[in-house]
């Protein structure tokens, strides 16, 4: 594989995420508006002391979410495309990245699943899926994945025109226009 420039496709704010700090954001209040109302200066203490133990024990869980998402990268080159999934592999150790080199991909569909486990679906297509032969060979099932939840579309829309222009046999020129029409 090439080690030249990559192009690495953006990221968006995940629905995950969104989802994370507003619940985190109404329990603030909430505590706060119960500290507020509280009759004695005791009972404000016990609250602000079981606040702060929610915050220890809850908050590097809700890191360890976050940093599940913020794994998941694609990127491509002039000869190949990159993953790496998101989710640990052992000890918090980002899982192995794949390679697919563009004349290796065998196919190229738009999918309603998610074979990574997953969120909620926005949209008609939720995903790309890309199979063919990785490097190191079998890794995440020969796939590469491409979920439109956490990348901007006109990141999935420049790979889907590389793709086109490496191998038109794989993506129409329709498909492209489509995705163009929706990357709004």
């Amino acid at each position: 594989m090439s080690r030249g420039l990559r192009k690495v496709a953006q990221r968006k704010l995940h629905p995950r995420l969104v989802t994370i700090f507003l619940i985190q954001g109404l329990v603030a209040a909430l505590l706060l508006g119960l500290w507020a109302t509280a009759p004695t200066a005791k009972m404000s203490f016990e609250m602000m002391r079981g606040a702060a133990a929610a915050i220890v024990v809850v908050g590097p869980l809700m890191a360890l979410s976050v940093q599940y998402d913020v794994g998941y990268r694609i990127s491509w080159d002039d000869d190949a495309v990159y993953m790496r999934p998101p989710g640990f592999a052992w000890w918090l150790k980002r899982r192995t990245e794949s390679a697919m080199r563009f004349e290796d991909i065998r196919t190229f569909n738009a999918e309603q699943d998610n074979r990574f486990g997953g969120t909620g679906r926005y949209s008609p297509a939720a995903c790309i899926v890309i199979e063919g032969t990785t490097t190191p060979p079998g890794v995440h099932n020969n796939l590469i994945l491409i979920e439109f939840d956490y990348f901007k579309r006109e990141a999935i829309l420049d790979f889907v025109k590389t793709l086109n222009r490496k191998r038109p046999d794989l993506v129409s020129t329709g498909w492209v226009r489509q995705i163009a029409a929706n990357s709004n």
